[in-house]
Order: structure tokens, then sequence, then C-alpha cells
């Protein structure tokens, strides 16, 4: 009788894993925002501050600036340069707190320099409260850069910073370089992101009169909220301002941003699955 209900018991095992051979939980997919740093033309335009440890001085009396690295070009003239130096560090500071999950590095566009790109450093946040900077993530012996490609790298960060630096040890370095002052660090373009919250599916981008851009990530009700205020304030009516939610910090029950209908030029909506 033992022997039979083990009989049975195996057989009704087996039959569930014939039956279900394809039963997977999967997690939804991390989706992550664009790069969140404006294209930057100055190191405080059109928003936020980029700032360093050092610049480098060309053979002509011209700098390597540090918004340089947040332009969004790839051109090998555009990257920022520390001043003989193969340590130190290259920041952003957000016009408000961001949650960075995401970054990316890309080298010099320059094969001849591609060994003055970071080898080993960490990414830090800065917490205002505290004065210290917190370490995101730490990278060692990187040192496969290619001209034509970017490295990505995600945290595993829930908190809200201002302020976001990489912070570097070494360099890859070329003990034989012609000159030792071109033994330096190098950085083509700096990228930080975040992560795109669960039920959003919609990104609005607003211009402000100032050149600000601000960015919400939205479900389709508030996006169809904030099409029909658009419509009707420009037809004259409804409130003066638009209200969006936002992620509370420090304890707050909640926060809220109001932009006015005048202070906005232009927005786009980009819409995703």
């Amino acid at each position: 009788m033992k022997k039979l209900k083990k009989i049975l018991c195996v057989l009704l095992i087996l039959g569930f894993v014939l039956n279900f051979p394809n039963t997977v939980v999967k997690a939804e997919e991390i989706q992550y925002t664009e790069n969140l740093i404006p294209k930057m033309t100055s190191n405080t335009s059109p928003s936020g501050k980029a700032s360093a440890s050092s610049v480098s001085v060309n053979s002509d009396g011209s700098l390597t600036p540090e918004y340089l690295a947040f332009d969004h070009s790839v051109v090998k003239t555009s990257c920022w340069q520390a001043l003989n130096s193969k340590t130190g560090w290259l920041e952003y500071e957000f016009p408000e707190n961001k949650i960075i999950t995401k970054y990316t590095l890309q080298p010099r566009n320059w094969v001849e320099y591609i060994w003055q790109s970071p080898k080993d450093w960490t990414f830090e946040a800065y917490d205002e409260e505290e004065g210290t900077w917190v370490v995101l993530d730490t990278q060692t012996n990187i040192t496969d850069w290619n001209v034509s490609s970017k490295k990505e790298f995600t945290l595993e960060n829930t908190n809200s910073y201002l302020k976001y630096r990489i912070n570097v040890s070494s360099i890859v370095d070329n003990p034989s370089a012609k000159y030792p002052q071109s033994r330096t660090i190098t950085i083509g373009e700096l990228e930080m992101m975040e992560t795109v919250p669960q039920g959003a599916n919609a990104t609005i981008y607003i211009t402000m009169v100032t050149g600000e851009i601000k960015e919400y990530h939205v479900d389709s009700a508030i996006k169809q909220d904030y099409l029909l205020w658009y419509d009707n304030r420009s037809n004259g009516s409804g409130k003066a301002y638009y209200t969006f939610a936002k992620a509370t910090t420090g304890g707050f029950v909640s926060r809220n941003e109001y932009l006015s209908f005048d202070k906005i030029s232009s927005f786009e909506i980009m819409e995703y699955n």
C-alpha cells in the first residue's frame, strides 16, 4: 500500500511537470531614461553645473574644460582632460535631485591616446546632510576601451542626490609616451540616467523659456491630463499651472512641482511599451 502511494505521488509530480513545461515567472525588464544631462555649452549652460579637479591647458593656451564631457559630442577635441594628472574627478550637479541608477562612459575619440582613459575609479554621489561623498559603484582594471563604443554601468541606488562624479584613481597609461605631460585622465563623454518608474509608458520633455529642460515619466492617464490642460490653457481656460507629483524625499508626505503655463516654451512626448 505504501509503495502504491509513492508511485501515485511520483506520477502526479511528473504529470505537473509535463503539463506545465514553460511555467516561468519573468521579472519586468528594467528600463532607463535617456541621458539626464543636457547638451552643455558651458560649465553652467543650459542648466546644472560641470566641474572637475583640474583642467588641461593646450599648447595654444586653450582649455579642455569640464563641460566638453557633457556636450553630447564625440569629436576628438571634445573631451575633458585633467592637468598633468592620472588621478582626479569629474562632476555634474543637477538643478534638482536625481536618483541616478545608470551611467555611461565614452573615451576620447582619438585612438592614439586611448590609454588616457580611466582604468580604476569610483562613481560617487554627494550626501548634503553628511557632507561626504557616497560610493555607488567601484570599477577596477578596465582596459578594453574602444573609441567607437561606450561602456554602461548600472547602480543599486535608491537615494536622490544633486551632485554625482566619477573619481579616477588610475588610467590605462602609456609609460613610453613621447610627452610625459600627456599621461593624464581624459574622458570623452559621461552620461547619467534614472530608472523609468514601473507603470510609466511615456516621457514628457518640457523646455522652459529659460532653456532648461524638465523630464517627467508618466502613465497614459497623466499624459492625457497634461495635454488636456495645455489645450485648455492655450484657449484661455483652466488653471495657470500644471502639477506634477514627484517622489518624496526626507520623510515628506508629498512633493509636487508646479509648472506655470507662460514659462513653457515647448514640449515633446515620447511613448514606449
